[in-house]
């Protein structure tokens, strides 16, 4: 389990951290500027994730989609937050539905 919330990693320090943790189950990503990039760095180093968060980021529904489609083992990512802008509700479920269904949380902190 790795916690970057709150910090200034950016999509570069994700893509070194992808490719020397491909054994990763479990990141924090809250509150970073971090981007499907990022994302997309995690999808292919880290095969063994389960859960991510990536509440008030800058993602789009293209991470989601990747997240659906490149990671077998996911279980649960949570979206919370006013932020995720980048994200539909269509993205959501079908990230939902993949994977015999990934928990996805979402919504406001408030």
């Amino acid at each position: 389990h790795i916690d970057l919330g709150g910090t200034d990693i950016t999509d570069g320090g994700i893509t070194e951290l992808a490719t020397g943790c491909c054994q990763l189950k479990s990141i924090e990503l809250e509150y970073t500027r971090i981007t499907d990039g990022a994302v997309m760095a995690l999808v292919t180093g880290c095969l063994e994730l389960e859960d991510i968060n990536l509440s008030a980021t800058e993602i789009t529904d293209a991470s989601l989609m990747a997240l659906a489609n490149g990671c077998p083992k996911l279980k649960e990512v949570c979206l919370m937050g006013e932020l995720v802008n980048g994200v539909t509700d269509a993205a959501v479920e079908e990230l939902r539905t993949s994977h015999g269904g990934t928990k996805v949380s979402t919504g406001s902190f408030f």
